[in-house]
């Protein structure tokens, strides 16, 4: 009623409201299952959206960091609400639209924390975008009304301000981008069920998703502000080098260098693409740099001196 999922009684409850919630059940379920692995020791690394770890090729990483977490305390947090917030909007709009909810929801704001930053984990995005849409949905829909308590919604609008201070203050590192995101794009996809003028909302959800993912993946070098972009360019030279696109591993390797003059790993790279070209003079000067920047390095020193022989 109103919002509110099922309640099943007896003993065997919780597995009746998890066969009720799929989608949400689910969600929690493999976010514990994971956090398991990590604890036992298992590696994890090919899931995570984070660094040099990203979508080009591997385009599951953007839901699958969601499901990763930082610790237990962050875990607890951040199932206890995409379960509770969840079941409420599955339970009304069933799990078919919930399942697309999740999935924009988890991929859009840690995309968008990737495009701008390093990345991040966890499943906040999910639960700053459930708490944006349920806070449309109970003020416009009757099958909604007192779904989100506005106390509830306060304290998540605090949490908010609260994390941006202490990834300032240098306390905690927090994906803020992430749950800002998460919040404007779950209100974007409240509006787009119960707005007159849906289709503007959901114009706007779908802009702010192909921004998210053009910024984690092309335009990332250009837009990020960590140094992650230098990082971004030379990745890409190193991928064309290997595909012999010798044309694109130059511009890519010239872009790392121009955005990070002091990165001797992409000077070497740089390097061998002009010798590969045949621009041994050009070759030489990059090896140069690489070994100015890394003095004793043998790789860089050889280089240098086979050119100069």
């Amino acid at each position: 009623m109103n919002g509110e999922p099922r309640r099943a009684g007896g003993p065997l409850a919780l597995l009746e409201d998890l066969a009720a919630h799929p989608v949400s059940g689910g969600t929690v379920l493999a976010a514990v299952a994971l956090h398991v692995a990590t604890a036992l020791g298992a590696s994890l690394d090919h899931l995570v959206l984070a660094g040099d770890r990203n979508l080009f090729g591997e385009p599951w990483r953007a839901v699958t960091t969601a499901l990763l977490h930082g610790g237990w305390l962050h875990l607890a947090f951040n199932v206890a609400w995409t379960w509770t917030l969840g079941r409420r909007v599955e339970a009304v709009f069933g799990s078919l639209a919930t399942l697309f909810s999740f999935l924009l929801l988890a991929a859009v704001p840690l995309a968008a924390e990737y495009a701008l930053f390093e990345g991040g984990v966890g499943l906040s995005g999910v639960g700053y975008g459930l708490v944006g849409m349920l806070w449309v949905l109970a003020r416009r829909d009757a099958r909604f009304v007192g779904a989100l308590d506005d106390r509830l919604a306060g304290l998540f609008a605090a949490w908010f301000f609260v994390c941006i201070g202490l990834s300032w203050s240098g306390v905690l590192a927090v994906a803020n981008v992430a749950h800002g995101a998460g919040a404007v794009l779950g209100v974007l996809l409240g509006l787009s069920v119960v707005a007159e003028r849906s289709v503007l909302a959901r114009a706007a959800a779908t802009g702010l998703t192909l921004a998210a993912l053009v910024g984690a993946t092309l335009a990332r070098e250009w837009v990020n502000l960590s140094g992650g972009a230098e990082r971004a360019a030379f990745q890409r030279a190193i991928e064309a080098l290997r595909e012999d696109d010798l044309e694109r591993a130059l511009e890519a390797g010239r872009r790392a260098v121009s955005v990070r003059e002091d990165f001797p790993e992409a000077w070497y790279n740089l390097g061998v693409t002009y010798l590969r070209l045949g621009r041994r003079q050009e070759a030489l000067e990059a090896f140069e740099r690489a070994l100015a920047l890394d003095p004793g390095d043998p790789l860089y020193e050889g280089a240098a001196r086979n050119l100069r022989d």
